[in-house]
């Protein structure tokens, strides 16, 4: 283990370098348990923001503001929120991901953990749902799919 993998306790602003890549991880400022996301910067300056499985919080704006692409989950679609019951579950919907993802001038929005009752119009609803609030680059990827950007 020692040789090839290390385990290190990161925590709030803990910065480290991985595969070519700078991360800092943040405290996604979660209300079920400690949590956290990471800002990852590649080599060519490329800025990668992960959130993990809760929306963009407002102390977490630091960190995403202006990147490259932000991953933020969105659970269900907005008018599905009354199904599905995000806020219960400390998450967002498509439009909330969009709207947070355009106050923070994200230049792309990588929408995952939905919910899967019609996997065949997901990517087309959930993307439309989040172009009427986001007017840049939108992907909601299946599974093993390669995002080109």
């Amino acid at each position: 283990f020692d040789e090839y993998i290390n385990f290190v306790e990161i925590g709030d602003g803990s910065r480290f370098s991985c595969v070519g890549m700078e991360l800092t991880a943040f405290d996604v400022h979660s209300d079920k348990m400690e949590q956290l996301g990471f800002r990852a910067v590649f080599s060519d300056g490329f800025t990668l923001i992960c959130a993990g499985d809760e929306p963009v919080h407002d102390p977490c704006a630091k960190y995403v503001r202006g990147c490259d692409m932000l991953m933020c989950e969105a659970f269900c679609l907005d008018r599905d929120a009354g199904i599905f019951r995000p806020y219960q579950k400390h998450h967002s919907t498509a439009r909330d991901a969009a709207i947070k993802a355009d106050e923070l001038c994200v230049k792309a929005l990588l929408l995952y953990h939905t919910e899967d009752s019609d996997l065949k119009n997901r990517k087309e609803s959930y993307s439309k749902e989040a172009r009427a609030y986001f007017s840049k680059k939108i992907f909601v990827p299946d599974d093993l799919d390669v995002i080109e950007f």
